[in-house]
């Protein structure tokens, strides 16, 4: 591979040497200028790039993260058990439902608290996870929630409606928590088999965990990274005394608002762009992340405060801004200047080594841009395709299935015990399973076929042309036998199973989100059925 790699790197960068050294003499003093006004550009519009690039893909994640947030509320909110309890209120399904709630916060560990809420405000069953323990609160210590903002706003709302709080910090008994805890709360209105409305579920979401993954996709340089609700509060700031500043009273004026109102301005005014300031270069992209069916309110940073109106899903998003400041711009091109005016004197005494050296970087640059594209579309860990890639996949094979009127499939694959193997035998360990679970899934396919690591420990394969469910049946079969044998780790022998949820293009789903979310609440449905099972989507 590196011999390859050598012989390409000369094979481009021989006819650039060739035309540098025939001219040296005369023409190397504007080589120079000229070479150093194109980086100078390059490097000015390849960082505004790659922070628009990086931008977007946390749009998509948070985009993709709300719906599946919301997909668990609606899920939880029709489940056997609950329907029972308001059929027949008793101690056993009382049990029952917070069994339901204890198995599905353990297998979602950034969801902070899971309740449903009866009529009146008051807590019935109430959920919390805590350092990875999925505990039921007793009756005791259930609180009346009537007077906040988010039950009242949700319990107003119609089936199937779908209330998402702004996203805050989490208050007990009147009281901001500390340390703090970010949350964005999710709730949905509870209805009987008469039609009558009993309540309300809800899921409080832990913020913090989203913030963690919102920077861990960040770019790698010296800018900074900054969320802000729409009203100019930052939500994530890397000076982190200036965040939340609507939840307390004697921080209500920092934001943005206050401190740049004319960048603030710019930046509202425009879903994306950029703005090139004395101080530096903002760039900026706009996060809706609501579907149609949610609706937010303006909330309350009191504790017992009522929202001062409803907003809809088009009104709810956030501004994630990067700047790069004039210092941090500048500094890498102050470099480059030294390093032109040394290599200027070693070209003139060393012509042919310094024409080398010159043709080699400008042909280096342009193969590590295609390796920049490269590691945009990969995961780092398995090499398998990561979920930009996947979702730009399923999006080409639902196109081409819609025009050839044909189906294709999807299975949503997660791991069962993974976690074990994580506590038990180290990281290490846990990325050479995830990366053995990656080889054998594809050992499985077809070479047309697509397996994607979407995240941690969720892979989701495409089958881009099948008959019917038969084949994607028989796919799933053989993955779980594949991941069901042991795995013969560097430190021990490992075993694992997984749980799998089967989509069908286009019973199960028309949209690449529709298929997606339907594969995902059947794979849970296959947690649900003791896991290491495959179960099929219901028909939307």
């Amino acid at each position: 591979m590196t011999s390859l790699k050598s012989e390409n790197l000369i094979k481009k960068s021989l006819p650039l040497f060739l035309l540098l050294l025939s001219g040296l003499g005369v023409l190397l003093a504007g080589v120079l200028v000229v070479f150093f006004q194109m980086q100078v550009g390059n490097y000015e519009r390849a960082l505004i790039e790659k922070e628009q690039h990086s931008l977007n893909l946390q749009r998509m994640m948070v985009r993709n993260h709300f719906a599946t947030i919301v997909g668990d509320l609606l899920f939880l909110s029709k489940q056997e058990g609950l329907k029972a309890f308001l059929q027949d209120p008793s101690r056993s399904n009382l049990d029952f439902i917070n069994s339901e709630y204890r198995s599905f916060s353990a297998s979602k560990k950034d969801y902070v608290q899971i309740r449903y809420l009866d009529s009146n405000g008051m807590e019935v069953v109430r959920v919390n996870s805590d350092n990875g323990q999925s505990i039921s609160i007793p009756k005791a210590q259930l609180q009346l929630k009537r007077d906040r903002y988010y039950f009242k706003d949700t319990f107003n709302l119609d089936k199937g409606e779908v209330f998402v709080s702004p996203f805050d910090l989490n208050i007990e008994r009147g009281k901001v928590e500390e340390p703090y805890k970010p949350v964005i709360r999710f709730a949905t209105p509870v209805f009987d088999q008469s039609g009558v409305k009993r309540g309300i579920v809800m899921i409080n979401y832990l913020g913090q965990d989203f913030l963690d993954i919102f920077m861990e996709i960040s770019p790698e340089n010296q800018s900074q990274i900054m969320l802000v609700n729409k009203e100019g509060y930052w939500l994530s700031h890397p000076e982190v005394e200036k965040e939340w500043g609507f939840m307390f009273a004697d921080k209500r004026h920092v934001s943005i608002t206050r401190e740049k109102p004319e960048i603030w301005k710019e930046i509202l005014s425009c879903f994306s762009g950029q703005l090139v300031t004395s101080e530096g270069v903002y760039a900026f992209t706009t996060v809706s992340p609501l579907d149609s069916q949610c609706i937010s309110s303006e909330g309350s940073g009191d504790a017992f405060g009522s929202s001062d109106q409803n907003i809809a899903a088009d009104e709810y998003f956030w501004k994630i801004i990067s700047f790069v400041s004039k210092n941090a711009l500048s500094s890498p091109l102050d470099k480059l200047k030294i390093y032109l005016f040394e290599l200027g004197g070693l070209l003139f005494l060393l012509g042919a080594i310094g024409a080398w050296f010159l043709a080699e970087t400008f042909t280096r640059r342009g193969l590590y841009q295609t390796q920049l594209v490269n590691m945009a579309h990969f995961d780092a860990l398995t090499g398998l395709p990561n979920r930009t890639l996947f979702f730009d996949r399923l999006d080409q094979s639902l196109l081409l299935a819609k025009r050839y009127d044909r189906k294709c499939a999807l299975l949503y694959v997660d791991l069962d015990g993974f976690k074990s193997i994580n506590d038990t035998l180290g990281h290490t360990a846990g990325d050479e399973l995830l990366t053995v679970v990656g080889e054998r899934m594809v050992g499985c396919c077809r070479t047309s076929d697509t397996v994607a690591r979407l995240g941690g420990d969720e892979y989701a394969i495409l089958l881009t042309e099948v008959v019917d469910g038969r084949g994607a049946e028989v796919l799933a079969k053989q993955v779980l036998a594949a991941l069901k044998a042991p795995f013969f780790l560097k430190q021990q022998e490992a075993v694992i199973g997984a749980s799998v949820g089967i989509a069908i293009f286009p019973e199960h789903g028309k949209t690449a989100d529709q298929l997606v979310k339907s594969a995902d609440m059947a794979m849970y449905s296959s947690k649900g059925e003791g896991k290491n099972t495959y179960t099929f989507a219901s028909f939307i």
